[in-house]
Order: structure tokens, then C-alpha cells, then sequence
């Protein structure tokens, strides 16, 4: 008889995309509960910010996401995987 932490993980490895979704709708309602009660505080923060370093931290977030997705490409290659990146391992 499988437990549930089976069937839920069975689901996740047949709805990778849903899943991903529905994390990213999870954090991005989390931020607004949090940010809900000080709006003006992080408005007021948000508009003092200087432009550039509005634009170095969003460069360097795509930077790293970059060296990452390279960084794990490089391990499963040196592991003798054969999987491509748009696949996900799944055991």
C-alpha cells in the first residue's frame, strides 16, 4: 500500500510544471502577506534605491542563475550522466 508521501511525490515527478507554479504563486503570496502592512516603507525603499543598483543586482541574479544551471551540467557530465538539461532526474 503506498503512503501518501509516495502518491504526493508521484505527482510531483508527473507535474514538474504545475508544481514549480504553484511555488512560485505560494512565495510571490507570502511576500504580500509580509509586505502588506509596510507597502509604504518598501515603496519609500524601492523609490530611494539608485537605478544602477537596481540593474547590477538584477545582472548578477541572471549571472548566477547562469553559472548554476553551468556548475550542474558540468557535475552530471562528470558523473557519466547522460541526461540533457531540459530533463529532470528522477530515481
Amino acid at each position: 500500500m503506498r503512503t501518501a508521501l509516495d502518491k504526493l511525490r508521484s505527482a510531483w515527478r508527473r507535474h514538474p510544471t504545475v508544481v514549480t507554479v504553484a511555488g512560485a504563486v505560494v512565495v510571490a503570496a507570502g511576500l504580500c502577506v509580509a509586505l502588506a502592512g509596510d507597502r509604504a516603507e518598501f515603496a519609500a525603499a524601492f523609490g530611494a534605491a539608485p537605478i544602477w543598483i537596481l540593474l547590477v543586482a538584477g545582472a548578477l541574479q541572471v549571472i548566477w542563475l547562469g553559472v548554476r544551471s553551468e556548475t550542474w551540467q558540468v557535475c552530471v557530465a562528470g558523473a557519466a550522466g547522460r541526461r540533457s538539461r531540459r530533463r529532470r532526474c528522477c530515481s
